[in-house]
């Protein structure tokens, strides 16, 4: 459960722009917390042989990993130009 609570920590830091990210968000740490439950079962059980269990923590897990690289994706990209940030290395901005 603690690498339950730091993953969601991680995601918290991210500001959302708008409420599709809020809702990705909220989606993404749904599924984080379902992994981690699912996770309980096999290690007091044992790692008994339940194949739909195992699919079903699969399909989960993926869609953890893709909630959390994709929402801050979609939080940059959606974000107004004015509140991205452009003050690269080079000390030039990227689209000149």
């Amino acid at each position: 459960m603690a690498t339950v609570f730091a993953h969601i920590a991680l995601l918290l830091h991210l500001k959302p722009v708008n409420n599709v990210v809020m809702s990705l968000l909220f989606i993404t740490i749904v599924f984080i917390i379902l992994v981690g439950i699912m996770l309980i079962l096999p290690i007091t059980d044992n790692f008994g042989r339940i194949d739909e269990y195992y699919r079903f923590l699969g399909v989960f897990g993926i869609l953890d990993v893709l909630g959390t690289i994709i929402t801050p994706v979609v939080n940059t990209i959606v974000a107004k130009p004015e509140t991205r940030k452009t003050d690269y290395p080079s000390g030039k901005d990227m689209a000149s």
